[in-house]
């Protein structure tokens, strides 16, 4: 059977904190009603893209000040999943200021996202550079270096990020990551124990920390904290479908189809959810159900081959040969290797 227990990137929090000071040459455009440059800076969304825009067509800013217009847009471009445009505002950024630490940043974030990991600890390591004290850079670049699975650095980064900012979640949210990835899962604990210690509201560390418990064999300990998790979040759809798995593993079967239905019904439910739910309602011989939740999840993933393959599977249950002979068909079309692997077992 496959239960799918969701690896999930962190919450989503504030992206960087540009700390754009204006320079004294600016103070009056700041202070000027409806002064682009300050909201360009300051806000977010259309208005503020739309001040950026005019503020950087005004030809008016040079230097530092010019720099900074682009960082912001740079940053407003990244929160819309534009890269490339990303990419050109803080490559203009770096080229009006190449001393200005958080223009490398950003471009570190963005290549980060694009998977250009080598790329993103280049631009980390320049803002660190220029600006020793800058604590968040050294977190950045650890997260770039777990991403390369490049652990002890990653850890180093993050000792660094820890030693100047030790009341900071997400210093030990990131290092339990770190400690994770190279098997010890002690420290991992420790570390979500301390972030949890220092904001016990954080979603994201109790989530972790359910995830590391259940790594432990600690069914008990991961249900209270995706309990407190959903309680935090109660939208936090990851949280209902691991504990569903948990459910599963424990062969609870209507206790778990009770926590996939509720991953479910909340907005943007995966695939795998439903083909979670399936396998539980095979493990209760419901055929139809399963067979239902199968073809769901070949809807929202057509290339699924699980999915299909054990759909066709339930649908030999029910007398539908030759619906089953086209699933596993399917299947197979999509990854041959897997699929005889599966039939060598039936």
């Amino acid at each position: 059977m496959s239960i799918f227990a969701c690896i999930r990137r962190p919450l989503p929090g504030a992206f960087i904190a540009l700390a754009l000071i204006a320079t004294p040459a600016s103070a009056a455009t700041l202070a000027a009603p409806g002064g682009d440059y300050a909201v360009c800076i300051d806000k977010t969304g259309d208005t503020a893209m739309n001040a950026c825009d005019r503020a950087i067509a005004l030809n008016t800013y040079r230097g530092n000040d010019l720099a900074r217009l682009y960082v912001a847009r740079a940053v407003l471009h990244y929160l819309k999943d534009a890269y490339e445009a990303a990419i050109d505002d803080a490559n203009a950024a770096v080229k009006h200021d190449g001393k200005l630490a958080s223009a490398y940043m950003v471009r570190g974030n963005i290549r980060h996202e694009m998977i250009e990991y080598d790329d993103a600890i280049g631009n980390y390591s320049e803002a660190i550079r220029l600006d020793p004290g800058g604590v968040v850079y050294y977190e950045d670049r650890g997260k770039s270096w777990l991403a390369m699975h490049q652990i002890d650095r990653a850890i180093a980064d993050f000792d660094m990020f820890i030693k100047r900012a030790p009341r900071t979640p997400s210093g030990y949210i990131n290092r339990a990551a770190a400690w994770k990835a190279k098997g010890d899962l002690d420290r991992a604990i420790v570390d979500l124990d301390k972030a949890i210690h220092y904001d016990p509201d954080n979603t994201e560390a109790f989530y972790q920390r359910a995830r590391i418990r259940g790594d432990r064999n600690d069914s008990d300990g991961a249900l209270a904290d995706y309990a407190t998790a959903v309680r935090l979040m109660p939208d936090f759809s990851v949280a209902y479908n691991n504990r569903g798995a948990i459910f599963y593993d424990r062969g609870d079967w209507d206790r778990a189809i009770a926590e996939f239905d509720t991953a479910i019904r909340l907005p943007q439910a995966p695939a795998y959810y439903f083909v979670n739910r399936a396998e539980a309602h095979r493990a209760r011989h419901d055929s139809t159900r399963a067979i239902a939740d199968f073809t769901a999840a070949v809807a929202l993933e057509p290339t699924n081959a699980l999915a299909l393959y054990r759909r066709g599977i339930e649908k030999r249950k029910t007398g539908d040969t030759q619906g089953s002979v086209d699933d596993i068909a399917a299947a197979a079309r999509i990854d041959a290797d897997w699929v005889a692997e599966q039939l060598l077992k039936e």
